[in-house]
């Protein structure tokens, strides 16, 4: 097991610079030059030279990166053009506001997917699996914006049972969080929930398929134990890996939602970073999506190998 952890961490090296470098220059390439909005209308072209000095825009390119980078890796990601704040504050106040969004869409995806899954595996030809289609096609079909604009029309706008922009920690006060939270997570979850119960339905399908679950059918086992020791317990192996990769995925895809719901984390940040061409916060906010999503590859990676040991000999 330590060769494999050393192999796999190893081998996400090269995805991290890989990954640094094309976030710093998808930010460069953006339109618009963020010294305008250090300096006051008309500035002169002293001006102009003088800010680019202070913040290191006149240096080459491969200076400017590997700058950044030292910085980065230090954890010193500069200061916020638009506000002066620390960019390594603002993301960490950011990043707490989508965790909780992210964890919340995970658990009530997982909540529809796991029965609506397992049930559809063990009985391919019955009512639920047919409804499996059809909540497969709606899912995929309709968009996570849409679904999100039509929860808040029903129940923002025409029913008025829940809040349609605006955030609470579940920290600070829990039954205001669900009631904030309830929609947002919710459209998150579409989405999610259609790909994890899905898999989870051939997961199960394919290993009630196999020779030892029908040895273990002839030995005249009871069907609760059929179906928990020999179905359930290698059919969710593959879904802890894919609910794992969905967790990192959720993370990075919570720009529209957070939008679209006045909710203040890190996609917000982005958002507002990019229309306000504030570069520190707009890089900082997408070297923090890639590091999570990074992590969470290389955690998914190590699970399956501790859970399944065959992995671990490719």
């Amino acid at each position: 097991m330590s060769a494999y952890l050393l192999r796999r961490s190893l081998s996400t090296l090269p995805v991290i610079f890989v990954s640094t470098f094309l976030v710093f220059v998808i930010c460069k390439v953006i339109p618009g030059d963020p010294v305008y909005s250090l300096l006051p209308p008309a500035p002169t072209p002293e001006q102009i030279s003088e800010t680019r000095a202070r913040y290191g825009l006149d240096r080459p390119f491969h200076e400017q990166y590997f700058i950044w980078l030292s910085n980065a890796i230090q954890g010193e990601l500069g200061l916020s053009i638009a506000n002066g704040w620390p960019v390594s504050k603002l993301l960490r106040t950011k990043m707490m506001v989508t965790v909780q969004l992210a964890i919340a869409g995970f658990a009530l995806a997982l909540v529809v997917a796991l029965p609506l899954g397992i049930r559809a595996g063990l009985r391919p030809e019955g009512w639920t699996a047919k409804f499996m289609a059809f909540y497969t096609t709606l899912g995929f079909a309709v968009p996570g914006f849409y679904s999100g604009m039509l929860l808040i029309l029903l129940f923002g706008v025409l029913l008025g049972w829940l809040p349609t922009s605006g955030f609470k920690s579940l920290f600070e006060d829990p039954l205001g969080a669900v009631k904030y939270m309830a929609l947002p997570a919710f459209t998150l979850s579409i989405g999610n929930s259609v790909v994890l119960a899905n898999f989870l339905q051939a997961s199960v399908t394919q290993v009630s398929a196999a020779e030892y679950v029908t040895a273990a059918i002839a030995k005249g086992l009871p069907r609760r134990t059929v179906i928990g020791k020999h179905i359930l317990r290698n059919a969710l192996i593959p879904l802890v890996t894919v609910g794992m990769l969905q967790l990192g995925y959720l993370f990075a895809g919570t720009v529209i939602t957070e939008s679209l719901f006045g909710i203040p984390g890190l996609g917000r940040l982005l958002v507002d970073a990019i229309y306000a061409r504030d570069y520190p916060v707009l890089q900082g906010a997408l070297l923090l999506i890639v590091g999570v999503v990074i992590t969470l590859n290389l955690l998914t990676d190590l699970l399956y190998g501790w859970l399944d040991p065959r992995v671990r000999l490719n």
